[in-house]
């Protein structure tokens, strides 16, 4: 992967520079959207929902295309994403696809699925770029793909294609929010001083504890969630529940939520500006916060240490352990899975603050996804102004649920409570994934096994040192890349200035 990064990378970014020129521009002034997809669409009915839609086209306003042809990557096909969409939770994209293809119809308009796995879209998007075109939208995963695809010069800064993106515009359904979430798109995905990538959600994917409600009564012990209400639930009091919750083969915690690349201090740090990373894991506090995981799974034995807690998905909502580490959506799954079966009730709660530190509020650690547009994209333009169509999809499906998503009907009122009084609490989100091999060829190699899947009477530092100089080897490449990426663009910029002054001239 890194010998084919490399080689793309000066045809990378000639194209970079070049994609801006490409097709797909508006026949009038973008702003002025002259296409009323509601009409097109109200009154589409969907066979095999028998409903109408109107709800998801409401308000939404689109400019004529040139080039009404937009290709987008995605790891799963067209059939999944139908099969996957129904009227209790609607999928954006799907609906958006729709509504492109009925808008642009006259003009052949189409929204184009190129599938390709997450294991081989790094090495597809660098072959199709070194060729000259690649998919006009292209995922951004803040803990898979960034930052490898911008260092290696896939991808575009994003702001160029403001006015088609509607970053300006404001949520049609609150005209007290923008339309994109800015906090965000400013302190994540930046690459260079620039944005490359469009958030098209309202929010972070943060992690929670999601615990069997039933074990903990049938044991007597405070949940998670009273211990959040009556102020005390920190890691102190999350190990002693882990312990009190430990009987046997059945543990207190289990799955992959503690793991090195899910804590509240991450591994890596970026220098958004250079685009070079740091490696973090010297820091005090991240060697002290891995010390305390350590010893919950060697010490206190109070955590699942086999292989098995990879299966958590399957074995939890069977009634196996108490509390793993997961986001909502895992949460929803771990509840409707032991509804199939008439199993065990199940609740959730922040992650606990970690007091070791001295921390007094919790940090999640989380995960983020954004649409980029390719630097090689044929459709650049096309591409931000269907961005735009599924981020206002996404927020008129957001206005259509509320009050009657899943987690309306099925949390409790203590439940709701926890997530709105939690939803501004600290982040981390970890992007070592993202940095040439650290993620499968050391960390979950090397450091894992030993902390988590085997006995071991060594220290988390120790395990650290086997495997610094290592990692330290991947920044370092890493971080070279980087540089004669900067080296590269420098060069571009000189020769183009000399070509305008010559024209001058």
């Amino acid at each position: 992967m890194k010998r084919v990064l490399c080689a793309v990378l000066a045809l990378a970014m000639v194209l970079a520079f070049t994609a801006c020129g490409g097709s797909g521009g508006p026949t009038k002034d973008p702003l002025a959207y002259v296409i009323d997809v509601n009409e097109t669409y109200a009154e589409a009915e969907m066979a095999e929902q028998g409903t109408t839609l109107a709800d998801y086209s409401e308000g939404i306003m689109l400019p004529e295309l040139d080039d009404a042809h937009v290709t987008v990557m995605m790891s799963i096909d067209w059939t999944a994403l139908q099969a996957g969409n129904n009227e209790d939770e609607p999928y954006a994209q799907y609906h958006a696809t729709l509504m492109w293809r009925d808008a642009y119809a006259g003009q052949d308009g189409d929204v184009e699925i190129i599938t390709i796995t997450d294991e081989q879209q790094t090495d597809f998007v660098a072959t199709q770029t070194a060729s000259g075109t690649a998919p006009d939208i292209i995922p951004a995963n803040y803990d898979l793909t960034y930052p490898r695809w911008n260092a290696a010069g896939l991808t575009a800064d994003v702001e160029q294609y403001a006015k088609y993106l509607g970053l300006d515009e404001k949520n049609p359904n609150n005209e007290e929010e923008d339309l994109y979430n800015h906090q965000l798109m400013d302190t994540y995905f930046q690459w260079g001083g620039k944005s490359h990538g469009a958030i098209t959600l309202s929010d972070v994917n943060r992690n929670y504890i999601v615990y069997n409600k039933t074990k903990f009564e049938l044991a007597g012990q405070k949940t998670p969630l009273e211990h959040w209400q009556a102020g005390n639930w920190n890691w102190t009091q999350f190990v002693k529940t882990a312990k009190a919750m430990t009987t046997g083969d059945d543990y207190g915690f289990t799955g992959w939520g503690l793991f090195p690349y899910f804590a509240p201090y991450t591994m890596a740090t970026l220098d958004e500006e250079t685009g070079t990373v740091e490696l973090n894991i010297d820091d005090p506090k991240y060697v002290r916060y891995m010390t305390e995981v350590y010893n919950l799974y060697q010490t206190e034995n109070a955590a699942r240490r086999d292989i098995a807690l990879q299966s958590w998905g399957t074995l939890f909502p069977m009634g196996t352990d108490a509390m793993v580490q997961c986001t909502k959506d895992g949460y929803k799954r771990v509840v409707e899975a032991a509804k199939r079966v008439d199993g065990d009730t199940f609740g959730i709660a922040p992650v606990p603050v970690f007091d070791p530190n001295g921390e007094t509020e919790s940090i999640a650690t989380a995960t983020l996804w954004a649409y980029s547009i390719a630097a090689a994209a044929e459709n650049p333009i096309g591409a931000a102004t269907y961005i735009r169509l599924e981020t206002l999809v996404a927020r008129n499906v957001e206005a259509a649920l509320e009050g009657k998503n899943w987690y309306d009907l099925n949390l409790t009122e203590d439940e709701k409570a926890m997530l709105e009084e939690t939803k501004d609490d600290p982040i981390a989100m970890e992007m070592i994934r993202g940095i040439g091999d650290c993620y499968l060829g050391i960390v979950d190699a090397s450091i894992v096994p030993p902390m988590y899947y085997e006995e071991n009477q060594n220290s988390v530092q120790s395990i650290f040192d086997a495997n610094k100089t290592a990692l330290q080897a991947e920044f370092d490449e890493f971080n070279q890349t980087v540089e004669e990426l900067a080296e590269e663009i420098a060069a571009e910029e000189e020769e183009a200035e000399e070509e305008e002054a010559a024209a001058e001239e």
